[in-house]
């Protein structure tokens, strides 16, 4: 019975999150700079298909807990693997991107271990994030109903992500942004991370 509450508190925070419009304008113009062999790490329940460019006909995506490929016009490779250990070969794609999903991995940095591995020199990192607020006082709430937030989300963390996480990837940030999405409360997801980063090719 507490599986299945979890289960659809987890499908209602995911509607409230991400379903809005002003979000999906967001994820429509970061998933616009996808292309050549694309890798999307927490595939979910395939949220973000709707958003690929019309150029975009096939994905490879990884996550252990995803669900059911919804019916596209994009063809997707599916692997229930995690990503902090992927069965993909070094340089591998062209971009590999993530939406909401570091604030459930457990190790973040050893995923962007993994992404630098498996992307191709000069490959980029799409990422938007949700994480910890910009002020003290949000902060403040976020750690305190965190342990309770976590229990009903599956693991996800708003504690997880925040700016040293990125700054700190090993990646060149093309581009980087952090705001406020028009989420509410802001404290489940309003504190966005937005941005690419770019894998340098490594010189002897």
């Amino acid at each position: 019975m507490f599986e299945w509450i979890k289960s659809k508190f987890t499908q209602s925070l995911l509607r409230i999150i991400y379903e809005k419009p002003a979000i999906w304008k967001i994820r429509s113009s970061l998933l616009a700079q996808a292309d050549g062999n694309i890798l999307e790490i927490g595939f979910g329940s395939g949220g973000n298909l709707r958003f690929y460019p019309d150029a975009v006909t096939h994905i490879t995506a990884i996550d252990p807990k995803a669900g059911k490929i919804p019916k596209s016009r994009i063809d997707v490779k599916l692997f229930y693997d995690s990503a902090e250990k992927m069965p993909f070969p070094d340089s591998s794609f062209d971009t590999v991107i993530t939406t909401f999903t570091l604030c459930s991995t457990e190790n973040p940095d050893q995923v962007f271990k993994e992404i630098r591995r498996v992307l191709k020199p000069d490959g980029k990192y799409l990422f938007l994030e949700h994480g910890q607020a910009d002020n003290e006082p949000g902060f403040v709430m976020q750690r305190r109903f965190n342990p309770i937030y976590q229990r009903f989300s599956h693991g996800c963390s708003l504690l997880r992500v925040n700016t040293e996480l990125f700054e700190s990837s090993g990646f060149i940030l093309e581009s980087y942004q952090e705001f406020r999405g028009a989420i509410f409360p802001q404290i489940l997801g309003g504190y966005l991370y937005q941005g690419v980063g770019i894998k340098q090719a490594e010189t002897a």
